[in-house]
């Protein structure tokens, strides 16, 4: 019966079943160094492997005494407040000429015409000394391409006569304008009762107080704002509050200039 071969390093170096395995040799060290063969010896310690220094040698090595750490201003407050001025001085250098070319564009012929135009836009509406062209008109007095929905619209033409006659079948007729302040200051049409959109879902009530009304159903509303589209929207939420009859004026007061009345600015 074969024997199963025996496995290298169990026995003596000459493979002797008996013999006792060799441990490696313990290696060289210096006595400041542990024990890696008792890791629970006792490190040395700083005492041990450097000696107390002289009086006096805190000063020549430029550490502080004893007791007077923190008492002296650190040096990197100073290098950064440096820094930052160097930076601010750098930034007001490059910003000079930017600088003097606003002022000159500040001092230009027509530059308050400019910012008004600006800023009037940012509120929603363009403001020019000249008007637009004159766009061509269609049978009901909109402009070529609008497209007119009599469900929720009612033409400039149909609005201003009711304006002169009154509602049907004994209703009041009623004209709202649901655009800003500044825009009515442009361009106003008689008989115009302005609440702003923003403001339409707190003062609705004064619609029905203004027309001498009981109800808001025995209103035939008319909402007129620039093109056509605030005045649409409107319509729409008034519709839900009540107002059965709330119609937007088709093309805004753009579109009544064309129409009805070419003394009303257009802008």
């Amino acid at each position: 019966m074969a024997r199963s071969p025996r496995r290298p390093g169990l026995g003596s170096h000459r493979g002797g079943r008996d013999a006792r395995p060799r441990l490696p040799l313990a290696p060289v060290r210096h006595a400041s160094q542990p024990d890696q063969l008792r890791p629970h010896a006792r490190s040395p310690a700083h005492r041990g492997l450097f000696a107390d220094p002289r009086a006096g040698a805190h000063d020549a090595t430029g550490t502080r005494r004893p007791g007077g750490l923190g008492t002296r201003r650190p040096r990197h407050g100073p290098v950064r407040a440096d820094r930052a001025a160097a930076r601010r001085s750098r930034a007001a250098a490059c910003d000079r000429p930017r600088r003097a070319r606003a002022d000159r564009a500040r001092d230009a012929p027509g530059a308050g015409d400019r910012a008004r135009a600006r800023d009037a836009g940012r509120r929603g509406c363009v403001v020019s000394d000249s008007a637009p062209p004159t766009p061509p008109i269609d049978d009901l007095g909109l402009p070529e391409g609008y497209l007119f929905k009599p469900e929720y619209e009612i033409t400039p033409r149909e609005t201003a006569r009711r304006l002169r006659e009154g509602g049907e079948g004994g209703r009041t007729f009623f004209l709202l304008d649901c655009r800003t302040p500044e825009e009515l200051q442009t361009a106003r049409i008689e008989g115009v009762t302005l609440i702003p959109l923003q403001e339409l879902q707190q003062r609705w009530e004064e619609i029905v107080d203004e027309a001498d009304a009981d109800d808001a159903s025995e209103i035939d509303l008319a909402v007129i704002c620039h093109h056509g589209n605030r005045s649409l929207r409107a319509s729409l939420m008034l519709r839900q509050m009540g107002f059965e009859n709330a119609m937007s004026v088709a093309g805004g007061i753009e579109a009544w200039s064309l129409s009805v009345d070419a003394a009303v600015p257009r802008y």
